[in-house]
């Protein structure tokens, strides 16, 4: 696994991590300081389902459930934030949330 930094600000690439799959403490150590250092972390190309992706993500410590009625009710600790509908259709006119905010920071 390695760690390249995309800017002089913030933000890091992580290379070499399968997420569908169980990571050694090593791997989890190295990804949290990672973090620390960067704020912001790249995996790409990982094709997780929501089940991977909740293991993926418990590896790294509790998560929470969303409170809100579009929260992902068959996997209720994954979220799906998007600005299309299920036809691709762009849905902004339609949510109340069109400006800058941040959800339970």
């Amino acid at each position: 696994m390695k760690v390249t930094t995309l800017s002089n600000s913030f933000a890091g690439e992580v290379c070499g991590a399968d997420l569908r799959y169980a990571l050694s403490q090593d791997d989890i150590n190295r990804i949290v300081s990672a973090f620390e250092k960067h704020h912001v972390l790249v995996f790409r190309d990982q094709a997780l389902s929501k089940a991977q992706q909740l293991n993926a993500t418990r590896q790294f410590g509790d998560l929470d459930v969303h409170a809100d009625v579009n929260a992902g009710l068959d996997v209720p600790e994954v979220h799906t934030v998007s600005n299309v509908d299920s036809n691709g259709t762009p849905r902004a006119d339609r949510l109340g949330s069109q400006h800058w905010h941040s959800d339970k920071s």
